[in-house]
């Protein structure tokens, strides 16, 4: 006997297990809005400094998904489950699982909006950038949250390699953020997010195809031709741009940007 669905068709039915949901998605993309828009305005005026509003703007942002996306995959992935009581994820699932941690994690928290260029007013300005990337994926994740995909409840979605691809795709999405910055002539920022998502890349690609070729006999196992590609693509992609010449900060930037889309893609693409 197939299982019952978790939630009725159309948004009336579909209100009791979606309004938590949506409530933090919500939240959590008004918080980063403001924190773009504090941005915006201090490329305006000069005075008084507003900057400190958004680091806080983007700290509750993270945290607010942060914790929304460890209690979504506490409670389904077998490593984290141990950790967090179970929870009513009828609204979480499919694409959701990723999307919610990759925007946490892409939110700019750090040191990187410390950034220098030809101005003030250019460098404030440009920080909202920063925020891009996160805030598309807040409302990517919205619409999967109000929508029904009757695949995304089959698809295999956790899976350690599925967490890790999520990790990476996240912190990349904070690295596009910052080639955005340099691309509208922002200046040069913080390296750490592209370098620590490669190195992060270069490590779960080569573990999942030594565990593989280990226990299934072949280099990607189970991972569909998407993943393959995806993460290829992607590696090779920022590796190239790890090879630029530092005089070229434009092109380091277009080709980060590149990789870093393909592997937001892969880690929300269907298994």
């Amino acid at each position: 006997m197939p299982s019952p669905v978790p939630y009725h068709r159309g948004f009336g039915g579909r209100v009791p297990d979606v309004l938590p949901a949506a409530i933090v998605v919500v939240v959590a993309g008004g918080m980063l809005l403001a924190a773009m828009g504090v941005h915006l305005l201090n490329g305006l005026w000069e005075r008084p400094d507003l900057s400190p509003l958004a680091s806080i703007a983007g700290w509750a942002a993270a945290s607010v998904l942060l914790i929304g996306a460890l209690l979504v995959w506490g409670g389904t992935l077998p490593v984290l489950e141990s950790f967090v009581p179970s929870f009513d994820l009828s609204a979480w699932h499919g694409p959701v699982l990723p999307t919610v941690l990759m925007a946490a994690l892409a939110i700019p928290v750090g040191g990187e909006n410390d950034t220098r260029g030809d101005g003030r007013g250019v460098v404030s300005w440009t920080r909202a950038l920063h925020y891009l990337p996160a805030f598309a994926l807040t409302l990517a994740l919205l619409l999967q949250v109000s929508s029904s995909s009757a695949s995304a409840h089959d698809a295999e979605w956790v899976t350690p390699l599925r967490f890790a691809l999520a990790v990476c795709a996240g912190l990349g999405a904070r690295g596009l953020g910052q080639a955005l910055q340099v691309l509208a002539g922002g200046g040069s920022s913080s390296q750490w997010p592209g370098t620590l998502t490669y190195s992060l890349l270069t490590l779960v690609s080569g573990s999942a195809m030594v565990v593989n070729l280990w226990q299934q006999g072949t280099v990607w196992g189970r991972a569909g031709p998407e993943i393959q590609g995806g993460l290829a693509g992607a590696w090779l992609v920022w590796s190239a741009s790890g090879l630029a010449p530092g005089r070229q900060p434009q092109l380091r930037a277009v080709l980060t940007a590149v990789a870093a889309l393909l592997l937001m893609a892969v880690a929300i693409g269907g298994a």
